[in-house]
């Protein structure tokens, strides 16, 4: 939800951002496997994922046939492996999530199949997640999710944004200093939302390499400083 706008907003200012797959070696791995892979045996989070990336917008992926979820079964070890890193926990109107998840491709298997992002969120038997199909079990894991977060992540770690909001690229803007004209929408599934220009989304590949310099606010450079592990 918001994942690859989280990318490509800070793709676009110039730092590395990954979304879904993960690099270690040149060897592109998924996120949620490397994680995994990591914990299991007593090593940080990211430490197999490759450690290059600032930014990693969306952690969870395919581990075994299933969709695993790092961010929920892993999230005190993450917490704790990284005490001075920013996380995000992003919005928007819970039926419209439900709606999207719903009719959004899982990303596992063939799309002709149709399996969707509910169906797999289902079979993965999340921990604390849905069981079954209806919206309300879904509504109900969407608000714990959310306290638990804000219960494990400090306040001064959290960033809380409404990914609806048309005022949102100002205030990331304004948190990181970075041009608000890289805030935009990504991956938009034109079959759900027909009333959005085409043009007015953009395509964001998995993996985006950083720049030596950021790109500021008001078209402001910055030297970009290395990731910390």
């Amino acid at each position: 939800m918001g994942s690859t706008s989280l990318q490509g907003f800070f793709g676009c200012a110039g730092y590395s951002a990954t979304h879904w797959m993960c690099r270690r070696d040149s060897i592109k791995v998924h996120c949620a496997q490397c994680i995994l892979n990591s914990v299991k045996e007593g090593l940080p989070p990211l430490q197999k994922c490759g450690q290059w990336a600032d930014v990693f917008a969306e952690i969870n992926g395919p581990v075994e046939g299933r969709l695993y979820f790092p961010q929920v079964e892993l999230l005190e070890e993450i917490v704790r492996a990284y005490p001075n890193a920013t996380f995000f926990l992003t919005f928007r109107s819970v039926d419209r999530w439900y709606h999207s998840i719903t009719n959004f491709w899982s990303g596992l298997g063939a799309k002709s199949k149709k399996r969707t992002l509910r169906d797999e969120m289902v079979a993965a038997n999340i921990t604390g997640g849905p069981r079954d199909f209806r919206d309300r079990d879904f509504k109900d894991f969407f608000c714990k999710h959310v306290r638990r977060v804000r219960e494990i992540v400090s306040r001064s770690n959290l960033v809380e944004i409404d990914i609806e909001d048309p005022a949102t690229g100002r205030l990331m803007a304004d948190m990181f200093d970075i041009d608000e004209g890289c805030w935009g929408r990504a991956n938009v599934n034109f079959d759900l939302h027909p009333e959005i220009d085409r043009g007015q989304s953009v395509n964001v590949p998995h993996l985006i390499l950083g720049k030596d310099m950021i790109r500021g606010k008001n078209g402001t450079m910055r030297e970009r400083t290395l990731p910390k592990y």
